[in-house]
């Protein structure tokens, strides 16, 4: 269930409805202040994949994608900002999903996979950044990120919760059947559900296309 605008991103709605109704300088403005963060969302997306070669070319091309994505449709992402979080909090949320599709969208070859770096340690896997080596606006956004993400999960049913919890722990569905006493072709259901649900509120967030 949404909870509603949250007042305190009262000013960053108020922007987003803005730039809906076409407001040049309004977009100017918000292209100019939030530019930073989509490359540093970019860049940091990239780097926890070991992609730390990227051309600079592609990141604008991601960049620049990330914000036409904005105003396709008649600026339809825009429009499913509902000021749950703040408006930042909402775009860092957008450009990692846009930079894993271009993750994706690469050759296999092109994404190095358990190669070693220079230090010798495996890269490859997405890793959690290092709380200490990220500003207070990125662990800021990080939180606020989180918790759009916390609020899609509390939604779900106790039982579609649980096996959700269960799946990100890496655990099996004969495990887990064993656990909730189901079995494991209904693990898989539930996992499914789950997984769906919290797909479908992010897009109602704005967060997935």
């Amino acid at each position: 269930m949404s909870r509603g605008i949250d007042t305190r991103w009262s000013e960053d709605l108020s922007t987003a409805k803005l730039l809906v109704a076409g407001g040049q300088l309004a977009w100017a403005d918000f292209c100019s202040k939030h530019t930073t963060l989509v490359y540093s969302a970019i860049r940091g997306t990239l780097a926890r994949y070991g992609l730390f070669t990227v051309s600079n070319d592609d990141v604008d091309d991601v960049h620049a994608g990330i914000l036409a994505c904005l105003i396709d449709d008649d600026y339809r992402r825009l429009r499913q900002f509902k000021g749950e979080c703040s408006l930042a909090s909402w775009l860092h949320l957008i450009s990692v999903r846009r930079t894993i599709d271009y993750i994706r969208s690469r050759p296999p070859d092109a994404i190095p996979l358990d190669q070693p770096s220079a230090d010798g340690e495996l890269i490859g896997a997405p890793e959690q950044p290092d709380e200490h080596s990220l500003s207070p606006q990125e662990r800021l956004l990080e939180k606020e990120s989180i918790e759009v993400v916390r609020q899609c999960v509390a939604a779900l049913s106790p039982r579609e919760r649980t096996v959700l919890a269960y799946y990100c722990d890496g655990r099996s569905a004969e495990d887990v059947g064993r656990i909730m006493h189901i079995k494991p072709n209904h693990v898989y259901q539930l996992q499914h559900r789950a997984l769906q649900h919290v797909r479908e509120a992010m897009k109602k967030k704005g967060c997935l296309a």
